[in-house]
């Protein structure tokens, strides 16, 4: 089996119809699809089993939660009998190109690669643009000149992972803490051995679903501050969403706590600042919980090299308290 693709669903009845379409029409053969309907209640299971009747050539499971459980334990399920050399996971409510997992497959299997990560559609209600990536094809780079400096997203589902990644670090998603789940991959980066980047984009990323899962809010949303594409959540205030950012938070310090004594301070610093830095387009609140959240990285913001000057001097404003300067730069760039 050359790829596992792991796909948790629920309450996307209008969507994994499109999203199954487009796994089984893939281009590239001895593949698996592993569906986990984490406890669904609407008719999610039945679309996908008329599209899955169309492909009787496809090897399909589709395997069920008796109660939802949250997508990081929809992962490990579909990690726990996937059998692939490579993982990939994909979100119901969205959908790839027909030849996505082809193009990573090749891309990894002729790079000697572990760790292949492509390009991808950014999708609206009224646009759509493709973010990039930077290339590396060190992991201690990426991991510290991408991921922690802020340049490279780590969201699960632009990525091709060798299952032998998954086995020698032990890392599994983490049940029980949804937001920021997608931080899982800087744990994998940690111990991948090569990486390659593929300059296409082939996954199309939806922000047109209210209901899935977490309402691509806090990890899995894309958020557009200036020059930085970043998977920190929005500021929020009901209970539902302080509970949202608890996760945000554990899976924060989850990585950190992995990070310490195998990377630079500096580099934790920046990830940290990375992940705050949308709080200061959320207004005051916002800038309160960015004052809040790791003041001790504070001091390392001129030093990210890897970021626009402008990024780092809206960050300098906000640790000055010049809160009139970011609420200007936050309001000229939502009106871009």
């Amino acid at each position: 089996m050359k790829v596992s693709v792991i796909i948790p669903f629920y309450k996307v009845e209008a969507f994994i119809g499109r999203c199954a379409e487009s796994l089984l029409g893939q281009s590239l053969d001895s593949v698996e699809f592993i569906f986990v309907d984490d406890a669904s209640p609407d008719g999610s299971a039945e679309v996908l089993r008329e599209v899955v009747a169309r492909y009787p050539s496809r090897d399909v499971k589709i395997l069920r939660h008796e109660v939802n459980r949250g997508l990081p334990a929809a992962r490990n399920t579909g990690l726990a009998v996937a059998k692939g050399d490579f993982i990939y996971h994909c979100d119901s409510d969205d959908y790839l190109e027909k030849n996505a997992l082809q193009t990573m497959w090749g891309a990894a299997v002729t790079n000697g690669a572990d760790y292949a990560y492509c390009d991808f559609y950014l999708e609206t209600e009224s646009s759509s643009r493709v973010l990039d990536n930077p290339a590396f094809s060190d992991p201690g780079r990426m991991l510290r000149e991408g991921f922690l400096s802020g340049r490279m997203k780590f969201n699960v589902w632009n990525k091709l992972v060798a299952r032998s990644v998954y086995e020698r670090s032990g890392v599994l998603f983490p049940d029980g803490h949804s937001m920021g789940e997608d931080m899982t991959m800087i744990l994998l980066a940690l111990h991948a051995v090569r990486p390659v980047r593929v300059p296409v984009p082939l996954y199309h990323y939806m922000r047109t679903n209210p209901t899935a899962f977490t309402a691509k809010s806090a990890s899995s949303v894309v958020s557009s501050s200036p020059s930085v594409i970043s998977n920190s959540p929005s500021v929020i205030s009901s209970e539902v969403e302080k509970s949202r950012l608890a996760d945000i938070r554990f899976n924060a310090d989850r990585v950190i706590a992995a990070l310490e004594g195998r990377v630079e301070p500096e580099y934790i610093a920046f990830f940290k600042l990375s992940l705050k830095l949308p709080f200061l387009f959320n207004g005051r609140s916002g800038y309160s919980l960015w004052k809040e959240w790791y003041p001790e990285a504070n001091g390392f913001i001129m030093k990210n090299r890897f970021l626009p000057l402008r990024t780092r001097l809206v960050q300098l404003a906000a640790r000055l308290g010049l809160y009139p300067l970011v609420a200007l730069y936050s309001n000229l760039v939502s009106r871009r």
